[in-house]
């Protein structure tokens, strides 16, 4: 099995991706617990983003950053959950993206990456990714 993918990586597929948005990456423990990890602006749009990298089906989510997106979101911010979804095996082979909006925060703690949403298959177009996100 191939070494498992981390947040700083994705972080680096997001600015890679996406290199015409302005990102700003969160350090929570710093300003206030629950803030997603990143914070990215298009054209006049804000958005954030709780990245996470999943090896099996669940997503790890606190309950500070439940709060803290389902506040965002019901006052009317741009917030999503993006997860690296990546496996390999003798007869698997995934590696995804997989974005939720911020209104789907319970569901994606309760069923990970079961949950539906939008997926994106490496290699990833990153102006359908872009358009996604920033199209909110």
């Amino acid at each position: 099995m191939s070494k498992n993918p981390t947040e700083k990586e994705l972080h680096k597929i997001l600015n890679q991706l996406m290199p015409d948005a302005h990102w700003q990456r969160i350090e929570s423990w710093q300003i206030g617990a629950g803030i997603p990890d990143r914070n990215g602006c298009y054209k006049g749009v804000e958005v954030w983003i709780e990245c996470k990298v999943v090896q099996g089906k669940k997503i790890n989510l606190s309950p500070l950053q439940i709060n803290w997106i389902e506040k965002r979101t019901r006052a009317g911010g741009c917030v999503f959950i993006l997860a690296w979804h990546k496996k390999t095996g003798p007869r698997l082979n995934v590696n995804e993206l997989i974005v939720w909006g911020g209104h789907e925060v319970r569901e994606v703690k309760e069923h990970g990456i079961d949950a539906p949403g939008q997926r994106f298959y490496f290699p990833v177009n990153g102006d359908e990714l872009r358009r996604f996100v920033f199209g909110c």
